[in-house]
């Protein structure tokens, strides 16, 4: 298990000099694959400002290809 948890990438960070004003984080995107042909994408901000972006691109066999599947979720607080 130890393996595993040492090839897992490490996890990046934005600091309110960047989070903290859209303008520049609408301009800094993030990219995740799966070595499948998937991948997810956005910006820092969550705004889709692409049409590839989106939080599960499939590669699904051909005819298809790679498919959009989820491209946001909405939080509601109650």
């Amino acid at each position: 298990m130890r393996d595993k948890a040492e090839r897992l990438p490490s996890a990046i960070s934005f600091g309110r000099e960047i989070c903290g004003d859209l303008a520049v984080a609408e301009r800094r995107e993030w990219l995740v694959t799966n070595a499948l042909g998937g991948y997810a994408s956005g910006t820092v901000a969550g705004l889709l400002t692409r049409r590839y972006h989106g939080l599960l691109v499939a590669a699904l066999p051909p005819p298809h290809g790679r498919t959009l599947l989820l491209t946001r979720l909405d939080e509601t607080a109650t």
